[in-house]
C-alpha cells in the first residue's frame, strides 16, 4: 500500500509573518544575549518570521555593526538593532558614532544597543538598583568583575547561560525601571559606568503585539 499523501494546506509550515514590525536584533555574544533575547521572543509568542536574532562573526562592536549592514542590505526590515559592549573595546565609540550617522540611524530604525561595561549590567538591575562604576582589577577584566557581582544573585551564571530570561523574567519590570533611572543619574553626573539601553529594546519587543 503507498504512503498516503496529504493535501498541501495540511504540510508543515514555517513562521508566519505577523502584523507587526520585522525586526533583526544583531548581537556581539553567541549564546548570553541571544538565550535572553530568544526566551523573550518565546515568552511573548513573537513570530520568528517578524524576530530575527543572530550574532555576528566577531565580538568587536565594530563588526557587529557592519553585520548588522550587510544583512540590512540584503533583507528589509522595519527596525535593526546591533547590540554590543563597552567591556574594552577600542572601536566602541566607533561603532555607535556609524549607527547614529547612518541614514537609519537619524531616521531612528537602527539603533546601538550598548551596555558598559557589560550586558550582565543589565541582568543585575533586576535586583537592585546601583550607581558604583564596575572597573577592571589587576587580575580581572570588566566584564568579570560584573559577572562575579551577578552571582552573588545567580550563583550558577556564566556566559552562555541558558534560559536566563525565565529566570528573571518576574523582574522585568523593576529591572526597566531601575535602567531608567540608572540613565536618569548617568545623564546628571555626565557618567558613564554602569549604564545599558538593554531596557529600551526589551520595552520595545513587549510591546510589539500590544
Amino acid at each position: 500500500m503507498g504512503r498516503e499523501r496529504f493535501p498541501l494546506s495540511y504540510a508543515r509550515r514555517g513562521p508566519v509573518r505577523e502584523e507587526y514590525d520585522t525586526v533583526l536584533i544583531v548581537c556581539e555574544g553567541s549564546k548570553t544575549e541571544p538565550n535572553y533575547l530568544n526566551g523573550l521572543k518565546s515568552s511573548y509568542r513573537l513570530s520568528s518570521a517578524n524576530i530575527r536574532v543572530t550574532n555576528a562573526p566577531g565580538t568587536d562592536p565594530l563588526t557587529v555593526v557592519e553585520y548588522t549592514e550587510s544583512i540590512m542590505q540584503a533583507d528589509d526590515f522595519d527596525r535593526a538593532f546591533s547590540v554590543f559592549d563597552r567591556d574594552g573595546h577600542p572601536n566602541f565609540d566607533e561603532a555607535v558614532r556609524r549607527v547614529a550617522d547612518s541614514e537609519r540611524g537619524r531616521s531612528g530604525t537602527w539603533q546601538a544597543i550598548t551596555s558598559t561595561p557589560c550586558f550582565e549590567v543589565w541582568l543585575m538591575l533586576h535586583y537592585g538598583f546601583s550607581t558604583a562604576p564596575i572597573v577592571q582589577s589587576r587580575t580581572k577584566s570588566a566584564g568579570d568583575m560584573a559577572i562575579s557581582e551577578l552571582r552573588k544573585y545567580l550563583p550558577d551564571y556564566a556566559k552562555g547561560h541558558t534560559g536566563i530570561y525565565e529566570i528573571v523574567k518576574e523582574m522585568t519590570d523593576a529591572a526597566i525601571r531601575n535602567a531608567v533611572r540608572l540613565a536618569r543619574h548617568n545623564q546628571a553626573a555626565d557618567a558613564t559606568n554602569p549604564a545599558t539601553d538593554m531596557h529600551l529594546l526589551v520595552d520595545y519587543l513587549r510591546k510589539l503585539k500590544a
